[in-house]
This record gives structure tokens, C-alpha cells and sequence, in this order.
């Protein structure tokens, strides 16, 4: 099922396009999709040495990088967050 969306400004529309991922700003859903996403992604980093930090819509992920393994779990991390996404 392609998802599509379109943008209203006043009376006028844009065209419709195709939703290739995520949840269109300002949709009723998108709230409840972001806790969804960022649950799981929270939960994922359990699994490696970074820290996740959480405002509002924003998601930021970091890791004090001291040796190169600090960059190989880095990687590794952002690999299995690509791919919680691309789900």
C-alpha cells in the first residue's frame, strides 16, 4: 500500500506525492507514531555504549569516542538503527 500526502496552504494545494517512509509533519498519527519509533529505539541502545537523549521530536545520539573500538560501536549502533528504520 503506497501512502500518499499533500500540503495545503490557504486554498491552494500542492500535488500529491508519495510517502516513501516516516509519518508526515502536523498528521493526527505522527505523535503517537514518534513514541512508537523512539520506544523501540531507546530500547535498542541498551544494547551499545552510547547515549540516546530525548526533547520533544528530537532524538540525539552520541558516544565519547577515545579509541577506535569507541567508533567500531558506534558504527555498529547506527547500523542496527538504520535498520530499526528501514522495518
Amino acid at each position: 500500500m503506497i501512502k500518499t500526502f499533500q500540503t495545503r496552504i490557504n486554498d491552494l494545494l500542492s500535488t500529491v506525492c508519495n510517502l516513501l517512509s516516516g509519518v508526515v509533519q502536523c498528521s493526527a498519527i505522527d505523535p503517537l507514531m514518534f513514541l512508537i519509533y523512539v520506544n523501540d529505539l531507546v530500547e535498542l541502545s541498551n544494547n551499545y555504549s552510547i547515549t540516546v537523549k530525548l526533547f520533544a521530536d528530537d532524538v540525539e545520539l552520541y558516544i565519547t569516542v577515545s579509541t577506535p573500538n569507541d567508533v567500531v560501536e558506534l558504527q555498529k549502533a547506527l547500523s542496527a538503527f538504520v535498520s530499526l528504520a528501514a522495518k
